[in-house]
């Protein structure tokens, strides 16, 4: 694996991070409408489940712990690709690749910000995942 799509797990892993919270939601939502029909089903039996509430939060329940579980190992990629990060000795080279991977600014925006021509930052965010790639290689 290169450096870069070392860093780019970053930006994966907290999408997916957003998908499974939007999952929950919606799946919270469907749980609420259940109840709604609970009520009006408690006056018509059907052959179906003689608890469909109940089975909806079960359900809800073990899923919202899979998605949990989802999130933790997200997470852990993020923390590691963090700790990677701190390991590079010069700062510089960390604020690019910090604002770069962690809160995905442009490099137009990190040039400006860190006063330095565009081309040279991108010079330096090549030295940067060098530095990355000996890191990870080490470990």
């Amino acid at each position: 694996m290169t450096a870069k799509e070392y860093l780019l797990r970053y930006k994966e892993a907290n999408d997916s991070k957003n998908d499974i919270q939007e999952e929950l939601e919606k799946l919270r939502d469907e749980i609420t409408q259940v109840t709604a029909i609970k009520s009006d089903c408690e006056k018509i039996k059907s052959s179906g489940s003689q608890d469909p509430l109940g089975d909806a939060i079960v359900k809800m329940i073990t899923l919202e712990q899979e998605l949990y579980d989802k999130i933790a190992v997200r997470d852990e990629i993020q923390r590691e690709i963090e700790y990677t990060i701190s390991q590079v000795d010069d700062s510089d080279l960390r604020r690019i690749l910090t604002k770069k991977y962690i809160l995905g600014d442009r490099f137009e925006n990190i040039a400006a910000e860190m006063k330095k021509s565009w081309r040279h930052t991108l010079r330096l965010h090549g030295k940067a995942l060098q530095e990355v790639q000996k890191i990870i290689e080490k470990n």
